[in-house]
């Protein structure tokens, strides 16, 4: 699913995709992809003071390798679902 992500990303195909957060876990790690195509993804950081917000885009960055700058949160600063835009 990740590199399907990432090609989709690379290519101009997506321009947004939904992850729900899992804050405070052991580790930073994709755990899934649920039936509606949401990822699932733990992260250590705490949902305090924009933390895990932050955690999530450095993650995705990383993994999808790309600059952390052209990812944002589009909407769902203060939930655990939120949806992933790609400048």
């Amino acid at each position: 699913m990740l590199e399907e992500l990432k090609n989709s990303l690379k290519n101009g195909d997506l321009r947004s995709f939904k992850v729900k957060v899992r804050p405070r876990a052991g580790a930073d790690a994709f755990l899934e992809v649920d039936k509606a195509g949401v990822l699932i993804i733990s992260l250590k950081a705490k949902p305090e003071n924009n933390e895990a917000n932050f955690a999530l885009l450095k993650f995705l960055a990383k993994n999808l390798e790309m600059p952390m700058d052209r990812l944002r949160i589009i909407s769902g600063q203060s939930s655990r679902l939120k949806t992933i835009g790609f400048k």
